[in-house]
């Protein structure tokens, strides 16, 4: 089966799944499936069959898998040297701030604006060294998450433990314009948010394609 590129596809050009936003169509692969290119949250970039997209299967561009294998080894050590710590640590490296309630971490900070806590070579976000010296180690498969979305609140109260796939959501739900700088304006029937802009722009290239297509056969 030729692996040229399709034209009777949904268009995800513009849509956001998990940490991956699609830019553009690919080549499909061998076997006649639909797959697009993908820029991830972190930067990079991937190649993904549209099915993978749609039911979760592919949410970064690999690099959740690299950081939750590197993470689990690393928080499996810090939790054996943190939990020497008291909670008065995270209290001596904090200020609470009145009204929101949040402890504003005065300690390290990592670039991409989390704080840090660094145990001989070893480090983690601030965070999850709050959420471990109050409540024990996080458990497997989860990840420590901002319910106030301040990445510098270290208020063991301000945080949960969850999944990456319900962080990537909420951290999506935080984004109110697509990638062409449009703001959402709606909700399809997979749940997607979209534009109407985005939406005819699509619409119009779809058609272009086809009729372009239609001329060449």
């Amino acid at each position: 089966m030729s692996n040229r590129v399709s034209h009777n596809v949904s268009d995800l050009s513009g849509e956001r799944f998990a940490m991956l936003t699609v830019q553009s169509r690919a080549e499909n692969t061998g076997s006649g499936k639909s797959r697009w290119n993908c820029v991830c949250d972190c930067g990079g970039r991937a190649i993904v069959i549209a099915t993978n997209l749609r039911n979760g299967n592919t949410e970064s561009c690999g690099c959740s898998r690299v950081r939750a294998l590197r993470k689990t080894t690393v928080e499996r050590e810090l939790t054996r040297e943190f939990l020497q710590f008291s909670s008065d640590y995270i209290a001596d490296k904090s200020i609470p701030e009145p009204n929101s309630g949040c402890w504003l971490w005065l300690g390290p900070m990592g670039k991409n604006g989390y704080g840090t806590v660094r145990l001989g070579k070893m480090a983690t976000s601030a965070q999850s060294a709050s959420y471990i010296a109050h409540f024990g180690a996080v458990p497997s498969g989860l990840e420590v998450d901002h319910l106030c979305r301040n990445p510098i609140c270290v208020n063991p109260h301000h945080l949960e433990a969850v999944t990456h796939r319900e962080n990537c959501r909420r951290r999506s739900a935080m984004i109110l314009k697509c990638s062409n700088g449009h703001l959402y304006d709606y909700v399809d029937v997979r749940g997607s948010r979209r534009c109407h802009n985005c939406d005819a722009n699509n619409s119009l290239r779809y058609r272009a394609r086809a009729a372009l297509a239609s001329i060449k056969e």
